[in-house]
């Protein structure tokens, strides 16, 4: 069997190509243009992409599999039905909850103000609430919504998910 050529499409100058180039000794194409990947569609077999133009992908008759570059694949869905779709989901899902409560802390213990403050030299007190007894709730329960979800559940909080 001959191995199928990747398309590699990214609309970011040097993306398709530097991902092209992380696959050795795979047959990969970077396409930055989203009118020559449309021009594409007929001949793609293997397509790794962040989302996809509008188009006729309902032409994409030799294509096997897509795979977006992130979690989600709500940018995808154009592809025909009988396409599987890959993604990234759960792979970053520790680092993006950890830095989704970095910015819930941040935010909630007035960090930005207090750098203000210390940048000016300045230091008026200000109140900042406690976390514990609280409510959060979670939209989501995939692997980032749970990982969110215990950390607040650590911190005390009753969470809804």
């Amino acid at each position: 069997m001959v191995a199928s050529e990747v398309d590699i499409f990214h609309p970011q100058p040097g993306a398709a190509a530097a991902l092209a180039a992380a696959l050795p000794g795979r047959r990969c194409r970077a396409v930055t243009d989203p009118a020559a990947l449309l021009a594409r569609i007929p001949d793609l077999e293997v397509l790794i992409a962040p989302s996809l133009p509008p188009g006729p992908w309902d032409r994409a008759e030799r294509l096997r599999l897509v795979h977006a570059l992130g979690a989600g694949v709500d940018g995808l869905l154009a592809v025909p039905p009988h396409v599987p779709i890959a993604c990234a989901r759960g792979l970053f899902a520790p680092e993006v909850g950890e830095h989704a409560w970095a910015m819930i802390l941040a935010l909630e213990r007035r960090l930005p103000l207090a750098l203000e403050q210390q940048r000016g030299r300045l230091w008026r007190p200000y109140s900042a609430r406690s976390l514990a007894g609280r409510t959060l709730g979670v939209l989501g329960l995939a692997a980032i919504g749970r990982r969110v979800a215990r950390i607040g559940d650590a911190f005390g909080l009753r969470v809804i998910g």
